[in-house]
């Protein structure tokens, strides 16, 4: 037969081959093929025009670029560090020598200051650039923290200035790169680094007034004020704790999540005596005249601790477990005051907070079933009204009784809510034996025909109802 070839009716056409046979001319086992002409691509649109690759290109030349300089800046023995100098009596401090000149020491830190902060607002994951920035700012910024926390009697104003032109300079380059990425474990030890040395500062002053032995540097980190010691107006606003607790609240607003400045925040207000997880005895506990806590007063300590971001967001985990933190610190606060007389009201004030918790957790786990968060808060809650491995706790009776009911509607309501199913069994199988084991059994084997991946567990639980009681509730909030 001649001319071309029948193809095989199971062939398939490769564009790519086709293409190419088109641009060289060549045609197939047929021999030559006319040209094929692209069909005309129509006029380009936003859509199909490609974003240049030129701002990008720019951006990674000039993080090669600066990387490159403060490495070598980093590895340079002889870069001084910035060191206090005072104040020119013609107000010119931009580093010039006694006879008007720039101070070359001073003008290569300043570069060096300059193009760290630059490299760190591209990228904050460069530890060399904050270590270096350390070590050329320590002594300066420690020295200003001494200064500005000196007695008001000896407080030079101008020292008091600088020092708060520093720190602010500063933490305006921790938060420019908590901007690029609110997760940089870099920025947040900044952040705390400069506290540190403003603590410093202030303990350094102390110990003058005192006439004890002045500390070498801020490592001390938290070293504060005690009874007795001065503590001046302008060492305490170098680096106010309500900017630390923006800082870490505009972060939580970009992403809820981010435990980073959960911890941050939490740090922040405990320090500034306004964080009840941290000091639940003096932020949740005085209820207006130095008294005992009150349920009031522990649910307005878990409410500050959380942020009130688990009523719009259930499966915020840190949400929840801030809560558990505040309230088990404030209960241990109205457990301690029992000693002075009243032990039936701290009793019931204990009962009141968990109640209120396993019925905020409840009320979360009942309107989204398949989130985890708020059914560990429940059984940290409620857990503590049932002998799960240990001795029950009296003042979460009703509140375990009502999570029992909670569960048992839920499951009732969705036979597939796996993680009822998980508390229910987990409540009612703490004693290990009779009904209450039966029925923890069956709501484990249940748990194994919804999730195969786990029914190895599930048995095992099935089998020893009041072990994995035990294991669930020991762990539950902490």
């Amino acid at each position: 037969m001649h001319g071309r070839p029948r193809l095989p009716v199971d062939h398939v056409p490769d564009p790519v081959e086709e293409d190419r046979q088109a641009r060289t001319g060549r045609g197939g086992a047929g021999g030559p093929s006319p040209r094929r002409r692209p069909p005309s691509p129509g006029p380009p649109t936003a859509s199909t025009v490609p974003p240049s690759p030129a701002p990008q290109a720019r951006k990674a030349a000039l993080f090669r670029k600066l990387l490159r300089e403060v490495v070598a800046r980093r590895r340079d023995p002889s870069l001084p560090p910035l060191t206090p100098t005072p104040p020119a009596a013609d107000g010119d401090g931009d580093g010039a020598d006694g006879r008007g000149a720039p101070d070359p020491a001073a003008a290569a830190t300043a570069a060096a200051l300059d193009r760290s902060a630059r490299l760190l607002s591209l990228s904050p994951e460069v530890s060399t650039a904050w270590s270096l920035r350390r070590r050329l700012l320590g002594p300066r910024l420690r020295a200003l923290a001494l200064a500005a926390a000196r007695p008001a009697a000896t407080l030079d104003p101008a020292a008091a200035d600088a020092a708060a032109a520093a720190f602010a300079t500063e933490a305006a380059v921790a938060e420019a790169a908590l901007r690029r990425n609110p997760k940089s474990y870099l920025a947040w030890h900044h952040r705390r680094w400069l506290r540190a040395v403003v603590d410093g500062g202030v303990a350094a002053a102390a110990a003058e007034a005192e006439g004890s032995p002045r500390p070498d540097d801020g490592a001390g980190a938290g070293a504060g004020p005690g009874p007795g010691r001065p503590t001046p107006p302008p060492a305490s606003q170098l680096l106010p704790w309500e900017a630390e607790v923006a800082v870490a609240t505009a972060a939580l607003s970009a992403d809820p999540r981010n435990f980073h400045a959960w911890q941050h925040g939490a740090w922040a207000r405990g320090r500034g005596r306004d964080d009840p997880a941290a000091g639940a005895a003096s932020a949740a506990g005085a209820d207006g005249d130095g008294g005992p806590p009150t349920p009031a007063s522990v649910a307005a300590a878990a409410d500050a601790a959380s942020g009130g971001l688990v009523a719009s967001q259930p499966g915020n985990f840190s949400g929840w477990h801030a809560r558990a933190r505040a309230v088990a610190a404030a209960t241990a606060s109205a457990s301690a005051s029992a000693s002075a007389g009243s032990p039936g009201a701290a009793a019931a004030t204990r009962a009141a907070a968990l109640a209120a918790e396993a019925a905020l957790a409840g009320r979360a786990a009942a309107a989204e079933p398949d989130d985890e968060s708020p059914w560990l808060h429940l059984l940290w809650a409620a857990g503590r009204g049932v002998a799960g491995g240990g001795e029950a706790d009296p003042a979460a009776a009703d509140s375990a009784a009502d999570a029992v009911a909670l569960c048992r509607e839920v499951v009732s309501a969705d036979p597939g809510a796996r993680r009822g199913l998980v508390s229910l069994a987990a409540l009612v199988g703490a004693g290990g034996e009779g009904r209450g084991a039966d029925e923890a059994a069956a709501a484990w084997r249940r748990c194994a025909a919804l999730d195969p991946d786990r029914a190895g567990f599930y048995r095992w639980a099935a089998a020893r109802p009041g072990r994995a009681s035990e294991s669930l509730l020991s762990g539950a909030g902490e």
